[in-house]
């Protein structure tokens, strides 16, 4: 038996908008014909955090509200094992 696995990786993704389900719409069709989509998260997701105490540093942190709209997208897979992963500490 010959069976095909599609696997799409893409790079660095953020969604940050009033609508996070709408992030990926312009290419939520080719997202979606992965059966793993795979992507490397570019913030860190979480409500427990003060801009204000890293505003000098410009770090970028994401409300955790925007989770749907990777979950629209369809990923598979979040990498977070990169530079921002620690910059508001451990959970």
């Amino acid at each position: 038996m010959n069976e095909e696995l599609t696997i799409h990786c893409v790079g660095d993704v953020r969604v940050e908008s009033e609508t996070p389900e709408d992030t990926f719409a312009l290419c939520g069709s080719q997202l979606h014909r992965a059966d793993i989509l795979f992507g490397n998260l570019e913030s860190v997701i979480s409500d427990h955090w003060d801009p204000a105490d890293v505003s000098e540093l410009k770090l970028v942190g994401t409300p955790e509200r925007m989770l749907g709209g990777y979950t629209a997208a369809g990923f598979s897979v979040l990498n977070v094992a990169n530079n921002p992963s620690m910059r508001f500490g451990w959970p």
